[in-house]
Order: C-alpha cells, then structure tokens, then sequence
C-alpha cells in the first residue's frame, strides 16, 4: 500500500501587461507499507519536492472583446527535492524519492470562454523529461484536461473535470522500465466556495478513475482528494 500526500505552494504574479509568471513549491510526503512478502523494504520520505517556474503570456482575452481566453506558456522543473534518501543503508528507488534531480522543459497553453455564469476551460502541457539522478529518467508526461464551473450564486460553484495523463516508461541506466508509464483518465466532480466581494475562494475535488490502460503490473490509485485554497492580492 503506498500513501502520497502532496501540499503545493504555489504563487503567480503579473509582471506586465499579457504576461504572468507562476511559482509551484510542492512538499511530498508519502510511505510504502508490505503484507507479503514482509522480507521486502517499506518506505517512508518526506521534504521539499522538485519546484516548477511557468512564464505565460495571454494572446486574446474576452476583457478585450475577443472570443476567448486564450494562452501559452513555457516552464522548467528545477531539481531542489533530495536523491540520496536511504533505508536501511541501501539508497531508496527513485520512484520513493521526493525529487529526481533533473530539469525538465515544459509547454502548455490553455483556452477559456465565459458565458454568464458558466465558465468552460481546456488545457494542455507536454513535460520533456530529463535524465536525473542515479541514472534515472521519467517518462515523458503528456495531461490534457477539460473543466467546466458553473456559478450557482455569489458563494458557490460546481466544477467537472474530465483529466487525462499520458506517461512514457520510466528508463533506468539507459533502459526501458516496461512495467512504468501508461495512460489514464479522471472524471472530477469539486466545489468552489467563495467570498463575495473577494477573489479568494477555497475548494474540494475528487478525482475518479474512468479508465486506465497502465504498462505491465504497477501500483495505480483507489482514490485521491484534492483540496485547495486561494488568496487573490
């Protein structure tokens, strides 16, 4: 049974007209516990994971009477987790260590339309991997994702979420890890709650798995929750 806890930090700034830079600072915590065989190792590391720098510029904007949202953007995962985390002496599989040591380039763009009070939403990033530390590279991460909020009143909206998250095999020492990598899909129904006559709003999400086609025998979810607060300045 393997436990993931994530608490991203994250912060986005507007540094001039039409272009917005975004921070993401996560802290992983997560454990593997074992029924059998009880001879094998369990896990459990925690710290500072792999932080993450967006630059994104706003090509159109309803504010400016065109049809939709739209934007593109670019970004880097920087190596600031730890590599090096050991139990029992031996170091730990990477797939247990809260960062990867490598820099990763990112794209992404996203397209939103306002109508009233429905607001609907598609986006999509390609995450080029990079070899890390202890000779290992993740695959490749393709996500696309479709939402739609819909404003029930001034302190509430609903959300649905249709996510998909394709990753290539995971390479140790320059080879294919053939039971890494795969494709899944999500539907996510949330809440927003919000504070009129504010920007900050708190909300709950769950994701449920419609579909999943993974590579070979890999450990994949029953369930995850998502919570999220935002502060608007």
């Amino acid at each position: 049974e393997k436990e993931i806890y994530v608490h991203n930090l994250i912060a986005r700034y507007g540094l001039i007209d039409n272009l917005e830079l975004k921070v993401k600072i996560p802290y992983k915590d997560w454990s593997i516990q074992r029924q059998e065989p009880v001879t094998k190792p369990e896990f459990d590391n925690s710290g500072l994971s792999d932080s993450t720098v967006w630059a994104r510029y706003q090509i159109l904007s309803q504010k400016k009477k065109d049809p939709v949202f739209l934007w593109a953007g670019v970004g880097l995962n920087i190596p600031t987790g730890k590599t090096d985390d050991k139990t029992n002496g031996k170091l730990d599989p990477m797939t247990m260590q809260v960062g990867d040591g490598s820099w990763d380039p990112i794209l992404d763009f996203g397209i939103t339309k306002k109508m009233g009070g429905l607001k609907l939403n598609a986006y999509a990033s390609y995450t080029f991997s990079q070899e890390g530390d202890n000779d290992y590279r993740w695959g490749d991460t393709f996500q696309f994702d479709l939402s739609s909020v819909y404003c029930l009143n001034e302190w509430i909206a609903l959300d649905l979420e249709l996510n998909s998250v394709w990753k290539d095999k995971n390479e140790q020492n320059g080879a294919d890890i053939d039971t890494t990598g795969g494709f899944q899909m999500y539907l996510t129904p949330g809440v927003h709650l919000m504070f009129p006559g504010t920007k900050h709003h708190l909300a709950v999400g769950v994701p449920i798995t419609v579909y999943r086609d993974l590579n070979g025998p890999q450990l994949s979810e029953d369930y995850r929750v998502v919570l999220k607060a935002a502060f608007v300045f």
